[in-house]
């Protein structure tokens, strides 16, 4: 269990997020994963392709405490529109 704190929570949501589409090393191996198991996989494709649900759920996972796994979740969320807003600006 990781210490609640604004700093890891930024940190687990900012990973979420990377996660979900930043690091693109990672994303040929999620799709595969996600062709791996088809009776699930467009769930999974959702949770592994969204930076809120992931950050949630890793939140919940590392902080073990619910308010803390939904500020994770949010702090994705907004990560991820920051960063968009920022691509949109410089196209």
């Amino acid at each position: 269990m990781i210490e609640v704190n604004l700093f890891n929570v930024m940190g687990v949501g900012y990973l979420a997020n990377m996660v979900a589409f930043d690091f693109t090393p990672l994303q040929p191996v999620k799709s595969k994963f996600v062709k791996f198991f088809p009776f699930i996989s467009s769930h999974l494709d959702k949770l592994l392709n969204c930076s809120k649900c992931l950050g949630f759920w890793i939140g919940l996972i590392a902080f073990q405490n619910l308010p803390a796994a939904a500020l994770t979740g949010l702090t994705g969320y907004l990560i991820n529109y920051v960063m968009d807003r920022v691509k949109e600006w410089y196209e």
